[in-house]
């Protein structure tokens, strides 16, 4: 059992190659490496970080591995999109994608509400979609917000030490920063349902405009205006995959 020899600049680990191609999670990948379960070229392998050679050929089992293009989408959400592939009343952001970056095996990184706006991710890579979505490996957000009302004079320390909700549901520590009158910038690590909008109810004010700018290492520039899509390049690509690999 080994690694394929001469892999060459393009290759791609196996582990992600078949979290990708299969829509698994990258440790369910690399599980089945371990328990000799995965070939490359019908030579059986146990090392998850091997590297594939772009013509090669990946099983597990008897199941081949397709290799999938690899697409991370960055849209600047307007509001009025629902965050959902299908409605059947409402639009969603998959309509608003411009037809050629429209895909069917396209899924939404951390749904943003109807009347929430910004930076929101689609990509068809399921292990990225986890990590990026799961509290463990702490992808940090960021938003921006107007509040109606006058907030309790300890939200700064309540939101820091883990806020509780008002149905009694607790909030990882967070920050929030004033950034004027009725104004403010919140930090979380964490995507609860209307999360950000219960965290500012809980300290007495309600929140009446809701963006979100910033998510792991990218933000949104002003070069993205509201309601377009572009790529990430390798580079974006790249950054992502660091600020959410496994330790």
């Amino acid at each position: 059992m080994g690694s394929p020899r001469h892999a060459g600049p393009d290759a791609e680990r196996l582990d992600r190659l078949i979290a990708h191609g299969l829509g698994w999670t990258r440790s369910a990948a690399q599980k089945a490496v371990r328990r000799s379960r995965v070939t490359i070229d019908d030579v059986w392998v146990r090392d998850p970080a091997a590297k594939v050679p772009p013509a090669a050929r990946v099983k597990v089992e008897d199941v081949v591995v397709p290799r999938l293009d690899r697409t991370v989408l960055m849209m600047n959400k307007q509001a009025g999109s629902v965050s959902a592939n299908v409605d059947a009343s409402e639009r969603t952001v998959i309509e608003d994608l411009p037809d050629h970056l429209r895909r069917d095996d396209l899924r939404i990184v951390g749904r943003l509400d109807k009347d929430t706006t910004g930076l929101l991710l689609l990509t068809n890579d399921g292990d990225l979609l986890h990590r990026l979505t799961h509290p463990r490996h702490g992808a940090e957000k960021v938003y921006i917000l107007t509040f109606e009302g006058t907030l309790a004079v300890d939200a700064e320390a309540r939101f820091e030490a883990g806020l509780t909700l008002d149905d009694g549901t607790i909030c990882a520590p967070a920050k929030i920063a004033f950034t004027g009158p009725n104004q403010a910038e919140v930090r979380v690590h964490e995507g609860k349902y209307h999360q950000v909008k219960r965290m500012i109810a809980a300290c007495g004010g309600r929140v009446t405009r809701l963006e979100r700018t910033q998510m792991g290492p990218l933000a949104l520039g002003a070069d993205l205006p509201r309601g377009a899509t572009r790529r990430l390049t390798d580079a974006e690509i790249a950054a992502l995959d660091q600020a959410v690999s496994a330790s």
